[in-house]
Formats: structure tokens, C-alpha cells, sequence
């Protein structure tokens, strides 16, 4: 639901926090003049860390691809700039809103946002680029395609519209779109969604961040590749390729405009799949899921003692995706990985081989050397894009 981020952090203490013992700031220096910057900026977890020799503070980056990152999760092409290509529910993102809030040693209302991404990954049915491929316009601007056509933008001064193809963007075996809307002037978002601080981000502006999404997604004009011709009169079968064209709807009146998109929008709801009335469903569908497991699923939290490091709390030493013992792990592992797949195999073949059967079902990865590999690898995206169905200990 939230992606990247730009903060503002206030009332931190500059002194501890640029002698944290996980963060190393450094200060750029122009090749030309030999000039120092006029900020330090330090790495974390694929986010950026400024730090101004005012004493400004701004904290950017994905909050999604950080979370992943502390706990491990890559992408299946092993994209070294993170992930975000799984679920991210509203625990998550307390998860992280705490993590952050640790770092700079500072309450949420001290986090104020700058900027914010809300955005949502649609696992659909059909090839995302079907419907990316022919998308038209937004509000009057038109979309520009860019990375050989599997992202797609619509730039206007408060916000940016964004659809792309995540799961093409990773590598994943699944049909993944992504909808998402950057806003570039708070004051936009204020007037939908409500966020003004991390400390604003609860179950009801949340809730309001999925009706703006999905109202957003309605505007969208766009032609649908499925419609079918047959019986349809031969004039409108004429206006099809009319439709197709971008450069038509840009040479016609707003008046005009407004005609012609209902005429399209009547033949698409009648006469095709109606792409985007699907991606409505699986919004709504993702909006029942993540109130669903807010509501059901208590959560580990970070432990910020160690804050930096991949820590996790565990009360019992089993597998929640497996059901497997995993007490032969290290202490701080939560899924059954390389390690207790080894000691399985030697142990409980038979057992093994069931789970070989289960999780190796599509193409290998080139990024997974052994058959450890792939397997603890499908065992770990099973967990982290499937957590809404762990209503026992072994799914398996």
C-alpha cells in the first residue's frame, strides 16, 4: 500500500544518530573544486539518509523494499536494488514505521512526510502487458511508455501515475501488475487520504488510501484488447482503430473527448473481458485481505535492540509454512531453510521428496545453485506472499 517515501525527521539528535554504530556517513566532494557537500548521507537497508550541515534531516526510499531487506527477501532475479514485488500489510508497515522511529530515536509525528507512493501489486489473470500496452490517458494527459513498453506513466503536476509490469520488472512466475500513484504536492493526498506524518498511517486513512486508489483507477482511459467485433455495427467496428490511436483522443475537444470515452467505455463493458473492471475486483479483493489480516494475525516485532540486524523474535521452533522442525536452525531462523533441508533429507527422505514435489514446480532460477536453494527460496515467498492464509502451523 505504501511504497517509497521522502521525510522530513524533527527533534532528532544529530550527534547520536551520525555516530550510529550501523550507519556510515560520508560527504561528497566536487571533483572540480575540491569542495566539500553541504550534507552527509549514509545508506540503509536501500534507503537514503541525509543528514545537512543545517541540521536537516530527510530519510527516502521504499519502506517496502527496507522491510525485505531486514528480513531477507529477494527478488527471484536477484535485483540488487531491492524488493517489492510481494504483499505488504498494514503490520508490515507499523513493523517499519516502529524500525524507523528507533533509528532516529524519534515518535511518528516526528517523521513528516514529503512525499509518498501508495500503490498495490494485482496478481491477474491475464498478461499485464494487455492492458498496459493500451493505455490512453489520465485526466487529459496522455501515458509514455518506457522500458521497452512494460511501465507506464501519466505525469501531472501533484502526482504521477504509474502502471507497470512488476512481475516482468523480478522475474516472478506470476501475472503482477502494478498500480500506483506517486505524489509529488501533499496537499493532494491531504485532500483524499489524510497523511501528513507517519504517525497519521492507522486502519481508516488506509482504508481511505484504497478508496483513492480505486477511484484513481476508474479515470483510467484505456482501449481493451479484448473486445470483440462480432456484432458490432460496421461504423463503430471504423471508430475502433480511431480508439487505438493516442494521437486521436489528443486532437479532440474535452467535449468530444467525454463522447467518444463513454461510447468506448460502452462497447468495452459490453462487448470485451473489461480488463480494468477486473483490476477493480482484485483492488477490492486486496482491500478485504488487508483488513482481513489486521484484524486476525498477531505479528512478531523488531527487535530494536539490534536495530540494524535481521532479528526476529521466536516462540516455538517450528515452520509455519511447513510444518517442519527447524530446532536443528540457528535461533534467530523463522522458516525451514538450507540447513534443516539438509538434515531432513538425511533424516526423513520419504518426507523430502514430498516437499521437493510440492515446491519445485516451475522453472529454475538461475540465482538458486542447489536444490536447498530453491526450495527454501519457494518456501520463503510462499510465507511472505501467502500470510493470509496461515491459519494452522503446517499448510503442507
Amino acid at each position: 500500500m505504501i511504497d517509497f517515501v521522502k521525510i522530513k525527521v524533527v527533534d532528532c539528535d544529530i550527534d547520536k544518530l551520525t555516530n550510529h554504530p550501523f550507519l556510515e556517513f560520508h560527504r561528497t566532494v566536487s571533483e572540480k573544486t575540491g569542495e566539500l557537500g553541504t550534507f552527509m548521507i549514509a545508506s540503509y537497508h536501500k534507503c537514503k539518509i541525509k543528514v545537512y550541515d543545517s541540521g536537516t534531516i530527510f530519510f527516502s526510499g521504499s519502506i517496502h523494499k527496507m522491510f525485505n531487506s531486514i528480513k531477507g527477501v529477494e527478488a527471484p532475479n536477484g535485483d540488487p536494488k531491492g524488493f517489492n514485488g510481494n504483499e505488504f500489510y498494514y503490520q508490515d508497515i507499523i513493523e517499519i514505521r516502529e524500525h524507523i522511529c528507533s533509528l532516529f530515536n524519534v515518535i511518528p509525528e516526528c517523521l513528516v512526510l514529503q512525499n509518498i507512493e501508495l500503490g498495490l501489486n494485482l496478481n491477474s489473470f491475464f498478461n499485464p502487458q494487455d492492458f498496459i500496452k493500451w493505455l490512453l490517458f489520465f485526466e487529459g494527459n496522455e501515458f509514455g511508455f518506457h522500458f521497452d513498453g512494460l511501465y507506464a506513466q501519466s505525469i501531472h503536476q501533484q502526482y504521477i501515475i504509474k502502471i507497470y509490469n512488476k512481475g516482468r520488472q523480478y522475474g516472478m512466475p506470476t501475472n503482477t501488475l502494478r498500480f500506483e500513484i506517486k505524489v509529488l504536492k501533499m496537499q493532494h493526498q491531504l485532500n483524499h487520504v489524510g497523511f501528513r506524518t507517519m504517525g497519521d498511517i492507522d486502519l481508516n486513512t488506509l482504508g481511505l488510501a484504497f478508496d483513492y486508489l480505486i477511484k484513481q483507477l476508474q479515470k483510467v482511459l484505456y482501449y481493451d484488447i479484448t473486445i470483440q467485433t462480432k456484432g458490432i455495427p460496421d461504423k463503430q467496428k471504423g471508430k475502433l482503430k480511431d480508439y487505438k490511436n493516442p494521437r486521436y483522443w489528443s486532437e479532440l475537444t474535452p467535449k468530444e473527448r467525454h463522447r467518444d470515452k463513454k461510447k468506448l467505455n460502452a462497447l468495452i463493458e459490453s462487448k470485451s473481458k473489461n480488463l480494468k473492471s477486473e483490476l477493480a475486483l482484485l483492488l477490492n479483493k486486496k482491500r478485504e485481505q488487508f483488513n482481513r489480516l489486521s484484524e486476525t494475525i498477531s505479528r512478531e516485532q523488531f527487535n530494536h535492540s539490534n536495530i540494524g540486524l535481521n532479528n526476529t523474535h521466536l516462540e516455538d521452533r517450528i515452520c509455519p509454512v511447513t510444518g517442519m522442525d527447524i530446532s536443528m536452525q540457528k535461533e534467530c531462523s523463522k522458516l525451514l531453510s538450507n540447513t534443516g533441508l539438509r538434515h531432513l533429507e538425511k533424516s526423513n527422505l520419504k518426507e523430502f521428496k514430498r516437499l521437493q514435489s510440492i515446491l519445485l514446480t516451475g522453472q529454475h532460477n538461475k540465482f538458486e545453485k542447489t536444490v536447498y536453494d530453491m526450495m527454501s527460496k519457494q518456501i520463503r515467498n510462499y510465507y511472505f506472499n501467502n500470510r493470509i492464509n496461515f491459519t494452522s502451523p503446517k499448510l503442507f
